[in-house]
């Protein structure tokens, strides 16, 4: 009976991604013509009725897909279309148009295209891959829209698979109503978007590190930090507790596959690529380059403190004016909480390796499992960018934990992600225009996951033995 219902919650799961999140991009897209609720009544119907209604906005409403599928058609030797390829970057549009002219004009004629060398991409070389993949069946942009998001779904319910694997104690009715809850909450940027691929990828190290393949997790690491930078973040916390826990073997194989990860990947892009490996640093050097965005936590403060004039339009999003130095501080910030959080680990984990009473698999999986839910919000919280997207790296970490902490995180994580979608899209001019609404909700956000980490850090600093389950599988 239990299975049946666990199964019947994958399905609602399943059947909530494909409609609820093909339904939130009609709702998107007719927007800007709804003044009244007297307008919401006149087109209720249309999302309603017929049923492929919301599939066909869904196709129709032009999102960051647009972007990867124009990337494939040029890498595959197709007519892309340049002129938008060079709107979304940032910079001057027409000096991109030229460039990207140029370098195909170089490139052969008939054939693959090599990205970076051939066509500026500013993603990272595994999060190519991924969006080449829903090209195997489609070459149409309406086609591609439907396979991104079919594969970003399969994503997003591996990790979900993933978490039933590490937290076995919790029951699996529980675990997939948590995944339910959270699919609605997120909306339809989840599979409009490549962070379900670098979020899946984190969490598979960390199940890996959960069950004692040190190696394997440090090749996914890579493998994740090749797709979205931050899965290295984790390193310093999880090296501190395999140090303080005297699994020294362990740390030799996490790092060395982390080395052997990274070095196949450059390896292999320099070898095809060559002196144009070097543009692979371009996502890197375009991070570094962009202001704080209005929805990080400098950049609600600054939207609070100056109001309307304080917002600027950049690096295609808005962002709020700040000086050079705070850039530098919030890196320096970000450096010593990782550094704290892995002080604290380590001293955590040499007192319970000193404590023969307790189950130390069981409480260094705790202590797994806590330290990188900190290192996780504390990386979001001193961003400079805090785009939407960005609260699916928690997933499913924030919600698998049993117990009744895992319980309270896996609410705070579903106010997140709903208060993330009413920033955006729903009530992001509301936000931009500096009302008060607009600031308390995005000020709201923040502080939630301010508190999001503190509770973190205190589940760390107590004993053991006040956590009624294991974390993580032993």
């Amino acid at each position: 009976m239990a299975a049946h219902r666990a199964r019947r919650w994958q399905l609602g799961v399943v059947v909530i991604l494909c409609w609820f999140n093909a339904g939130t991009d009609f709702f998107r897209a007719e927007k800007a013509a709804i003044h009244s609720f007297d307008d919401v009544l006149a087109r209720k119907w249309v999302f309603l009725w017929p049923p492929w209604a919301p599939v066909l906005a869904f196709v129709s409403h032009d999102t960051d897909e647009h972007l990867y599928f124009e990337y494939t058609r040029a890498i595959l030797g197709e007519a892309a279309d340049l002129p938008y390829i060079a709107q979304q970057h940032h910079g001057d549009v027409a000096a991109g148009l030229r460039d990207l002219e140029q370098r195909l004009a170089r490139a052969p004629s008939t054939g693959w295209r090599l990205p970076y060398r051939d066509v500026p991409v500013e993603y990272p070389p595994v999060a190519v891959v991924y969006m080449l993949i829903p090209r195997l069946v489609s070459a149409t942009l309406g086609g591609y829209r439907v396979a991104f998001g079919a594969l970003a779904a399969l994503t997003w319910l591996v990790g979900w698979w993933l978490a039933r694997r590490v937290f076995p104690s919790l029951p699996e009715e529980v675990l997939w109503r948590r995944a339910l809850f959270a699919t609605v909450a997120a909306g339809s940027i989840l599979v409009r978007r490549l962070d379900v691929l670098p979020a899946a990828l984190a969490f598979a190290a960390f199940a890996l590190v959960a069950t004692r393949r040190a190696f394997a997790a440090g090749v996914v690491v890579a493998l994740g930090a090749a797709a979205k930078l931050y899965p290295l973040f984790f390193l310093p916390a999880w090296g501190a507790l395999l140090l303080g826990m005297r699994r020294t073997g362990e740390l030799a194989r996490l790092a060395a596959g982390v080395a052997v990860g990274l070095g196949a990947i450059v390896a292999a892009t320099r070898l095809l690529l060559g002196p144009a490996a070097s543009e692979l640093l371009q996502s890197v050097r375009y991070y570094s380059e962009r202001p704080f965005q209005l929805e990080s936590m400098v950049g609600g403060v600054a939207l609070a403190l100056g109001g309307r004039q304080a917002v600027s339009l950049s690096f295609g999003s808005f962002n709020v004016g700040a000086p050079r130095w705070l850039a530098t501080a919030m890196t320096a910030l970000l450096l010593a909480g990782l550094a704290a959080v892995a002080l604290l680990v380590l001293v955590r984990a040499r007192r319970l390796r000193a404590d023969i009473s307790l189950d130390n698999n069981a409480a260094a999986g705790r202590l797994l499992a806590w330290s990188s839910v900190a290192t996780l919000s504390w990386v979001l919280i001193t961003s400079k960018v805090l785009s939407p997207q960005y609260l699916l790296w928690c997933a499913p970490l924030f919600a698998a934990l049993p117990g009744d902490d895992g319980a309270r995180l896996a609410r705070r994580f579903v106010w997140l992600l709903a208060l993330t979608q009413l920033i955006f899209p729903i009530g992001y001019e509301l936000v931009n225009q500096a009302t008060l609404p607009g600031i308390a909700l995005l000020l709201g956000r923040n502080l939630l996951l301010v508190a999001t980490f503190v509770f973190a850090l205190r589940r760390l600093a107590l004993h053991p033995t006040a956590e009624g389950h294991d974390a993580v599988a032993p």
